[in-house]
């Protein structure tokens, strides 16, 4: 995984967690126990990461 991947990741999880009034570590148990993280936030950074911060938001 690279930087880039790790900063996107950690951008998704605290603005999503913001967004559900949850903190950023409830957000990442949920997301990594759920396989989300690894199976599609992570492999799809190259698509994502284009997108403004309310599209990334609403489509974790």
């Amino acid at each position: 995984m690279s930087e880039k991947q790790i900063e996107y990741s950690v951008f998704c999880i605290e603005n999503v967690a913001e967004r559900l009034g949850k903190t950023g570590s409830e957000l990442f148990q949920i997301l990594n126990s759920s396989g989300l993280l690894h199976s599609y936030i992570i492999p799809s950074y190259e698509a994502l990461h284009t997108q403004r911060k309310a599209s990334a938001i609403f489509t974790v």
